[in-house]
């Protein structure tokens, strides 16, 4: 019983963080099914997801700050070491076609996590 228990609180846990998240827009997800494996495409599609992320990511973590007036330092610190960990992760010397798209497909990757992140304590979840 209690392994059903914890199990039942895993799903509704993993739920609850995924239902909140934008996720790829249905754009995006068109976009890349019909690249074809075509570099330029590619990069049009993950430039203009890039795009509509940042917005979010903008729109959510100055929404977090105006409701957080009293940790202003600790979020502003928080985008920072953000920011620092998407450099790290997602930037190399790699200059190929493939190369710059792995990163940029990094690059949204993390920036959609860190919507959902804000998203989730626009709600209280986190």
């Amino acid at each position: 019983m209690r392994f059903g228990s914890a199990i039942f609180g895993c799903i509704i846990a993993l739920g609850s963080s995924t239902a909140f998240a934008n996720g790829y827009s249905a754009v995006y997800t068109r976009c890349l099914n019909k690249a074809y494996g075509d570099l330029e495409i590619i990069k049009k599609c993950v430039s203009t997801e890039q795009e509509k992320q940042n917005k979010l990511l903008k729109k959510y973590y100055e929404k977090v700050l105006e409701n957080n007036t009293q940790h202003t330092v600790n979020i502003k610190q928080q985008r920072q070491l953000w920011q620092n960990q998407v450099e790290q992760r997602c930037y190399s010397a790699l200059k190929s076609d493939f190369g710059k798209i792995r990163q940029a497909k990094c690059q949204l990757e993390m920036t959609m996590n860190q919507v959902g992140y804000y998203q989730s304590k626009q709600l209280g979840l986190s």
